[in-house]
């Protein structure tokens, strides 16, 4: 009734074999709240699955967060994106912001998320005020398109948050990341009339393994991924008086 699913597990035993019907999975209970864990598949993640729901069920109110659009970002309503907002919405309440108008009271943080057309200038004046306040602002800029069928990237129109970042000290240099520690690829050969297929390196996918330990957001990664990537290029803090965190950085043999 709370929504556990049950699973079918098999028991072999000396001189029979059986199915059985089992529910694996956990109900918390707290002030007439419930979450639940559907299946508890293994104990890789429980600490932290139950430790997330406890949280939710004591917060007083969610924080809310807050999706800017209207330059084709991903959002809150796009159907897409629907599984990794599943995964928000557990913790915090997102609403979806135009910056065509001030922001409403009560959005605690904003996300930018890969916009795609270039941003007016009372917009960009919006977000620097935004920041000026002290609150937080999170950017994911996509630099290409990337045809993942064929391997191919074509340049995206700029968005104006290329100038805005340049003034906290942040450059996005064009180029893409290369890496000796790279992703395998399956790269198919011809011979004749033979096709043969190998797995490769392909540096133009970096793993990365170098993350910032003490630093809440990574601490439990051991790599990841990035897809035909941009370098970012810190300006020096001596220079404009702000202090920068890295997250992950690539491997040494990367450029």
């Amino acid at each position: 009734e709370s929504g556990v699913a049950p699973l079918q597990l098999s028991v072999m035993a000396r001189d029979k074999f059986e199915v059985k019907e089992s529910l694996m999975g956990l109900v918390l209970l707290y002030k007439g709240k419930t979450e639940t864990i559907p299946v508890i598949a293994g104990t890789g993640t429980l600490e932290y699955d139950i430790s997330r729901r406890v949280k939710k069920l004591t917060a007083q109110m969610l924080r809310t967060v807050g999706f800017i659009g209207g330059h084709g970002e991903a959002g809150p309503n796009h159907e897409g994106y629907a599984p990794v907002f599943k995964h928000i919405r557990e913790q915090v309440a997102v609403a979806a912001i135009t910056l065509d108008r001030p922001i409403p009271a009560g959005i605690e943080a904003l996300w930018i998320w890969a916009p795609a057309e270039k941003f007016k200038p009372d917009e960009i004046e919006r977000l620097k005020a935004w920041v000026g306040s002290g609150r937080s602002l999170g950017l994911l800029l996509d630099r290409r398109h990337v045809d993942y069928g064929n391997f191919f990237t074509t340049r995206m129109p700029p968005t104006g948050l290329e100038d805005l970042l340049r003034q906290w000290g942040v450059e996005m240099p064009d180029g893409l990341v290369v890496d000796a520690q790279a992703e395998k690829v399956q790269m198919e050969s011809s011979y004749g009339f033979f096709r043969a297929v190998s797995l490769m390196e392909y540096p133009y996918i970096p793993v990365a393994t170098d993350m910032n330990r003490g630093h809440p957001a990574v601490r439990g990664l051991d790599s990841v991924s990035f897809p035909f990537v941009h370098p970012i290029r810190v300006i020096p803090e001596s220079k404009t008086g702000l202090k920068y965190t890295t997250l992950v950085a690539a491997y040494r043999a990367s450029w």
